[in-house]
Parts: C-alpha cells; structure tokens; sequence
C-alpha cells in the first residue's frame, strides 16, 4: 500500500496562491502616470483640478501616499485596480515634482 503525499499537494496550492497575487502586483507594475492623468482629466475634473489634488496628497507622509489613495479612490468612483494605480501613480508623481520645486 502506497502513502500518499501532501508535500506536493502543498507545493501546488502554494504555487497556485503566488500566481493568483500575481495580477493585482501587475496593476501596479504597469502603471501609467498619463494614464491617470487622462483618468483625472475625464473621470475626476468636474469637481477636481489636479492642482487642488496635490495638496490633500502631500498632507500625507510619502510613506503612506500611495496606500491612503488606494483606500479612498476604491470608495471614490475609481473601482478598477489599473485605473487607480494609473491616478496614484500620477498624483504621486505630481505630488513630488510640486515639493521639488
């Protein structure tokens, strides 16, 4: 009588989990800051200017930028991962040319 093993069961869900994470990190490999700004210029300009954006970014720590726009944005009328990392992108990038100056 054989034993079966669950090493490779194991290895295989594991395998599985990693590459299930895959596409939200690609989202934000390929993030486009003229994307995000085409986003802000057609979704978000009717109630906000990019210049009036900058200001509530840079209230916060650069550390946690990013990760306080994500949160808002998925609350904000901006559902769609690569749409949101496409505006985080730009907003950040904005952000830090604006203190740069």
């Amino acid at each position: 009588m054989k034993k079966k093993s669950f090493g490779v069961s194991l290895i295989g869900m594991l395998i599985l989990s990693i590459e299930t994470i895959q596409p939200a990190a690609a989202a934000e490999d390929t993030s486009d800051p003229e994307r995000g700004a085409n986003l802000i210029e057609s979704r978000c300009s009717d109630c906000h200017t990019s210049e009036s954006l900058i200001p509530a970014v840079q209230a916060h720590p650069e550390t946690e930028r990013a990760e306080f726009l994500d949160a808002f944005l998925k609350t904000h009328y901006v559902p769609d991962d690569l749409q949101r990392a496409d505006i985080i992108q730009y907003l950040t990038s904005e952000t830090a040319k604006a203190l740069d100056q």
